[in-house]
C-alpha cells in the first residue's frame, strides 16, 4: 500500500490557503503525510502535482512500478471456488462422454438367444 498526496502545488496557492484559514485548517505537510503513511501501514509517501510538473504524476508512477516489480509476487491462498475451477477445466469433453456413454450402454447390454 502507498499513500499518495496530490495537488502539492495548492501548499502555496493563496487562495486555497485563504478558504483553508476560514475552515480553521492549514495544508497537509510532507511530514504530516509520512506520518500518516506510516500509520496506515502504507510501504510509502509520495507527492506529486500535475499542475507544476514538479514531482510529477509519471514519476509516482515509475517509482510505484519499481516498487512492484522489485517485490517478489505473493502466492494467493487457494480457496474453494479456485479450487472448483480447475476441477472443472479437467472434466472430460462432451465427445469423451457421449464415446464413454455409449462404450457403457454396450458393455451393459445383454442379448438372449
Amino acid at each position: 500500500v502507498l499513500l499518495i498526496g496530490c495537488k502539492t502545488d495548492l501548499r502555496t496557492d493563496l487562495s486555497t490557503l485563504m478558504e483553508l484559514s476560514h475552515q480553521k485548517q492549514a495544508p497537509i505537510s510532507y511530514e504530516q503525510g509520512c506520518a500518516a503513511a506510516k500509520q496506515l501501514g502504507a510501504e510509502s509517501y509520495l507527492e506529486c502535482s500535475a499542475f507544476t510538473s514538479e514531482k510529477s504524476v509519471h514519476s509516482i508512477f515509475r517509482t510505484v512500478s519499481g516498487i512492484c516489480l522489485s517485490r517478489p509476487s505473493p502466492q494467493p491462498p487457494k480457496s474453494p471456488a479456485r479450487s472448483l475451477s480447475k476441477r472443472l477445466l479437467h472434466l472430460p469433453s462432451r465427445s469423451e462422454l457421449i464415446s464413454s456413454a455409449f462404450k457403457k450402454e454396450k458393455a451393459k447390454s445383454c442379448s438372449v438367444m
